[in-house]
Formats: C-alpha cells, sequence, structure tokens
C-alpha cells in the first residue's frame, strides 16, 4: 500500500519502501524514489503527499532520491541495495 501510493503521484516515476534501522521504533520507513526524467519532487513534498493519503505510522521518515532504483535482469527491485543505500544515506553527514 505504502509503494502505491508513491507510485500515483506526479513526478515520480517508480518507488520502493523498505525498512531501516531505527534506534528508539527498531525500524523506520524508507521510501526510495527515482523521478520522472526532466523532474525532481522535494523530500518534503513526496512527504506531503504521503501524508495525505496514508496514515501517519505508514508515512516515510526519510526519503532517497535516486536516478534509477536498482533492478535484477527480470526487472524487480533490489530492495538489499536500497536498505544498504538508506543505510549508507543515514550515516553521510
Amino acid at each position: 500500500m505504502v509503494e502505491e501510493v508513491r507510485h500515483h503521484q506526479p513526478g515520480v516515476a517508480a518507488a520502493a519502501v523498505v525498512g531501516a534501522p531505527d534506534d528508539v521504533w527498531g525500524e523506520r520507513v524508507v521510501a526510495v524514489v527515482e523521478p520522472v526524467a526532466g523532474q525532481e519532487p522535494t523530500e518534503e513534498e513526496i512527504r506531503e503527499f504521503c501524508r495525505q493519503q496514508l496514515a501517519g505510522y505508514k508515512c516515510p521518515r526519510q526519503v532517497v532520491l535516486v536516478p534509477e532504483l536498482p533492478r535484477n535482469t527480470v526487472g524487480k527491485v533490489l530492495k538489499r541495495e536500497l536498505r544498504e543505500l538508506s543505510a549508507v544515506t543515514l550515516t553521510t553527514p
């Protein structure tokens, strides 16, 4: 459901959601978003769109914009790579 909402947002070509470690809650929602070519929705625009469509606990705490989601040879999103990407993004100042 969370990924489905992101697919309906203007400016978003594709999106995937992963869990990332959180010191307080154990895990938090991270959205990894591939924008439509030539468009760059902001993290706040993506969060606001989600707030309008989803319960608060389902909304992403972090949004990572990527040029292209990593996929395997049959087109399936590689969520392990996305989890690693979100972990690196958190530790980068």
